[in-house]
């Protein structure tokens, strides 16, 4: 069982070692390509032109002013009102006010209703799970790790020497 543990950790730490070279010469190249200085351009290469040598944008418009009528008053719960047709639906005038017909005497047009109260219903007892935990792999520093480490280390310094 061991055998193919050590097997499958020398895979791992090879592909990882394997990523972290493509990785570190990546930033090698990138880091390289980007420090250098502003190579020269051929001569037929259209020159750019200047973004203060273009003419600033206008922009112009005329504003009129147009005449609106006075809105109409919304007629809502404790309005003034003269009839039921300035009331809105479900709602009637009484004593100059729109009301609630159901509680004419409420300004807030909320009628007081009784809310039933709920019966309270037994519950079932908890029924208890028992979970077995999985097992803990193996840990701590092993040679493909130090392998690693230290090869991506390496790298790191490679590329700070060389730039």
């Amino acid at each position: 069982m061991t055998i193919v543990y050590q097997k499958k950790s020398l895979i791992i730490a090879g592909l990882v070692s394997l990523f972290l070279i493509i990785l570190g010469g990546v930033i090698f190249f990138t880091v390289y390509k980007t420090s250098r200085p502003d190579e020269t351009v051929a001569p037929n290469v259209p020159q750019v032109k200047p973004q203060a040598a273009e003419p600033n944008c206008t922009l112009s418009f005329t504003v009129t002013a147009t005449v609106t009528p006075p809105p109409t008053p919304v007629y809502q719960c404790d309005s003034e009102c003269t009839s039921d047709s300035q009331c809105p639906s479900g709602l009637v005038c009484n004593n100059n006010r729109c009301r609630n017909s159901n509680c004419v005497d409420r300004n807030d047009c909320l009628c007081v209703t009784t809310t039933p109260t709920p019966t309270p219903t037994p519950t079932p007892p908890p029924t208890v799970v028992t979970v077995t935990p999985p097992p803990v792999p193996k840990s701590g520093w092993e040679i493909p790790t130090i392998v690693t480490t230290l090869g991506g280390a390496i790298l790191l310094l490679v590329a700070k020497l060389l730039l």
